[in-house]
């Protein structure tokens, strides 16, 4: 290297991207300190030129803080190097690691499948960095270390991992973890880039899968994805086992969409339950017992015969009731179930539209008897009700007794 590139001027500025830069995490001050002495060899720079332009890579509170230490005014790198780490605690081991931030590469893993050899290597590279150094500090034992690897594979990439090991060792016991390292190994074989049959790996496996997904499964289809999810030199029976259990399964999945009756009927008489509540106490004219009542009828009508249908009626000291339009029509009353006054299904001492009409000043009620507000008597011809008698004739109708 000529003299031209030697010394502190050679240095990359602090906003280059070869620069070194302390960030202020505590775990990268040893990193820092690497990148920084590798670039201070390569330009030849002296213990005194390092201690003054080490603090060009920091930001200004830190550049303000570092100079303040012993070694910086005397230009000796080493004792100034030493200083500083000995005011970050635990900057002398480097990076730190948690048996949380393990356990969270093994749970965002285990939500998500293996597909290829470059996903297991990938959740490989992840886990390493961490576990190793987690039990080279003794955070964790090497037991804990390959159970952790191991519950961070997903369950179909377990299955054909173990089938592979168990091939390979005869003696293998599957009650005891696996060494990852091993994991890893038959993982790779599994799930090999370079296998004919690898899924997501070639464009026309691509195409074809795409295909099949846009089509209703069927028994057959499920069957074969079932199989070409097995390794290609599978020969497990559990895999074989497998595949069955999970065509039920699919089958049930996109069966008959109707849920079943006994669970139909249970809701239908919930929610009749809540109508009823909502329209006990209302007054038939009540736009809420109409709206309430519209609902019963939609959904269980022989439920909504039990209740006098809501009705408008206008009112005035000259002017007749309007007759409704919805008057009950004429029924036979063989059944005892069936109201005289109103024509619905009930007794006729618990009608509601009875009681309306004596509240409105339409009838009286003397003993068990129904007379208009005069006290004259109410003749019905035929199979009329009360209801419409009134109705008809108005509130101050006379008439004359049938012949």
């Amino acid at each position: 290297m000529s003299h031209a590139l030697q010394g502190i001027g050679a240095m990359p500025g602090p906003n280059s991207s070869k620069a070194p830069l302390f960030n202020g995490e505590t775990s990268e001050l040893l990193e820092f300190f690497e990148l920084f002495e590798d670039l201070a060899s390569t330009y030849g720079l002296t213990s005194a030129d390092k201690s003054k332009c080490l603090v060009r890579y920091v930001d200004l509170p830190t550049k303000r803080f570092w100079i303040t230490l012993t070694g910086y005014e005397s230009r000796d790198y080493g004792v100034f190097k030493q200083n500083i780490l000995d005011q970050y605690p635990g900057a002398s081991k480097g990076q730190h690691y948690t048996v949380r931030d393990l356990e969270r590469i093994v749970v965002n893993q285990a939500d998500s499948d293996i597909h290829t050899e470059t996903e297991l290597v990938h959740y490989y590279r992840q886990f390493r960095a961490i576990a190793v150094w987690l039990v080279m500090n003794e955070k964790i034992s090497v037991c804990d270390r390959d159970k952790y690897f191991w519950q961070g594979l997903p369950a179909r990439a377990r299955r054909q991992i173990l089938q592979r090991l168990e091939l390979r060792d005869p003696n293998f016991n599957r009650n005891e973890p696996a060494d990852f390292e091993k994991v890893l190994e038959a993982g790779r074989h599994v799930f090999s880039d370079e296998a004919f049959d690898a899924e997501f790996n070639d464009p026309i496996t691509l195409r074809i899968k795409s295909i099949r997904d846009r089509r209703i499964p069927t028994s057959a289809t499920v069957n074969s994805r079932a199989h070409n999810r097995a390794s290609y030199d599978s020969d497990d029976e559990d895999e074989l086992r497998d595949a069955p259990r999970e065509v039920q399964t699919r089958t049930v999945r996109f069966g008959s969409p109707e849920p079943p009756i006994p669970s139909i009927q249970k809701s239908t008489l919930d929610e009749v339950d809540t109508l009823a509540r909502q329209m006990h106490g209302l007054d038939i004219a009540d736009v809420t017992y109409s709206s309430c009542y519209t609902r019963l009828v939609c959904l269980a009508p022989a439920a909504a015969q039990a209740w006098a249908p809501p009705r408008t009626r206008q009112l005035s000291a000259n002017v007749s009731p309007v007759t409704p339009t919805h008057a009950a029509p004429a029924q036979s009353f063989n059944n005892d179930f069936l109201c005289y006054f109103c024509g619905q299904q009930h007794l006729i001492r618990n009608c509601p539209t009875a009681a309306d009409y004596i509240r409105t000043g339409l009838v009286v009620r003397e003993n068990r008897f129904y007379t208009y507000a005069d006290g004259s008597r109410i003749y019905r011809r035929g199979n009329e009700t009360i209801q419409q008698v009134v109705d008809r004739l108005g509130a101050n109708a006379t008439p004359a007794p049938p012949a």
